[in-house]
């Protein structure tokens, strides 16, 4: 939807764009390219789509990007990469 952001957390590196559904609703996507824990790029960036679907662009974006960081600061983001 080229409302896409690039972000590097902790040699994460990754981008947060957002999708709009048929329903009218927006859902956020985070595409990595890079990992941090294992120094690994990506040919092809790594998506993960965010659960809930809002209203406003702002607000998918705003959950995307929450959850990419929660999800570094926590490491669960190792368990969500190849």
């Amino acid at each position: 939807m080229n409302e896409m952001t690039t972000f590097s957390v902790d040699g994460f590196e990754f981008e947060v764009d957002v999708a709009e559904e048929e329903s009218g609703k927006f859902r956020g996507i985070i595409s990595f390219c890079a990992r941090g824990d294992t120094h690994e790029k990506f040919e092809k960036p790594f998506s993960i789509t965010t659960h809930n679907a809002f209203k406003t662009v702002r607000a998918a974006k705003i959950e995307a990007e929450a959850f990419a960081f929660e999800a570094i600061k926590t490491g669960l983001v190792s368990s969500l990469l190849p």
